[in-house]
């Protein structure tokens, strides 16, 4: 009935969230869709129980069209369900916000693989990339390099691609920070983490063998295009450092100090 509620008085709304991925969060997406943009797709405990900052326009509560379903009565229906007992609509909640959290992580490591990448000067590369997939971490920096070029390129180029995915992984993101104000843990990125060490290795395989990498004058001697502006390749996924950070500081905090002008980069970036 919620959901029947919700998605008759909000049908002009659901363009900022991915709610074809997340079906289960989608009443509540579409309720929270303007505080979620207002705050950068972060979910702050307790704002859904705070009227003024629900009104993005900063209306009185007495002002608010009456047919327009409150989130501050919507958030505590969810509140409750990922905090009762298990049950079916509890199980879908946990499934999609487990590839949640694996949504985010993945993208936050490939935005750190791309500082990586610039600090290293391969940021354009120096060699055109092919379709492969940068997420085989078992080829040369330079390759991967490439491969996350023609990635980027691809959701730069064609909007029906990259936005869908920058909508994906901002909805995650505001998921991810719902679920853990209700007191779900974060789950093991084994995946990301993985990726994120392996490609490290290869980052200090390049380092030893290319004098120089990551210098000023190597960075300007192999740069052909100037990059996409870092706005632009973040996005809302930022918050997928934090969670992987959070979850597996060692790791994090490991492969990053092996490349000290990533994390510089990175973190000024993300503001970790």
């Amino acid at each position: 009935q919620v959901a029947t509620f919700v998605q008759f008085h909000y049908s002009p709304f659901g363009a900022m969230v991915d709610t074809d991925t997340f079906t289960a969060f989608a009443p509540l997406l579409m309720a929270m869709e303007k505080y979620a943009d207002n705050h950068g797709f972060r979910y702050f405990s307790g704002d859904d129980e705070d009227q003024a900052k629900w009104e993005s326009d900063g209306r009185a509560v007495e002002d608010r069209p009456a047919s327009r379903p409150r989130c501050e009565l919507l958030a505590p229906v969810y509140r409750d369900a990922l905090q009762g007992e298990s049950g079916p609509f509890k199980e879908r909640l946990v499934r999609e916000y487990d590839a949640a959290q694996d949504i985010v992580c993945l993208e936050a490591v490939r935005n750190c693989m791309i500082a990586t990448c610039d600090s290293l000067g391969l940021w354009p590369p120096h060699n055109e990339g092919d379709n492969a997939g940068y997420q085989d971490t078992a080829a040369p920096v330079d390759q991967i390099a490439g491969r996350l070029w023609v990635d980027q390129e691809l959701r730069r180029t064609e909007p029906s691609i990259g936005e869908r995915l920058d909508m994906r992984a901002r909805t995650a993101s505001f998921i991810v920070d719902f679920c853990r104000a209700a007191g779900l843990p974060l789950k093991d990125c084994t995946k990301a983490n993985t990726m994120l060490a392996e490609f490290m290795d290869r980052v200090a395989e390049y380092s030893r063998e290319t004098p120089g990498a990551g210098s000023s004058e190597h960075k300007s001697s192999t740069s052909r295009r100037r990059p996409a502006p870092w706005h632009q390749m973040m996005g809302a996924a930022a918050v997928g450092v934090a969670v992987l950070s959070l979850r597996s500081p060692q790791v994090y905090a490991q492969t990053f100090t092996r490349s000290a002008s990533a994390l510089i980069s990175a973190g000024a970036q993300v503001g970790v």
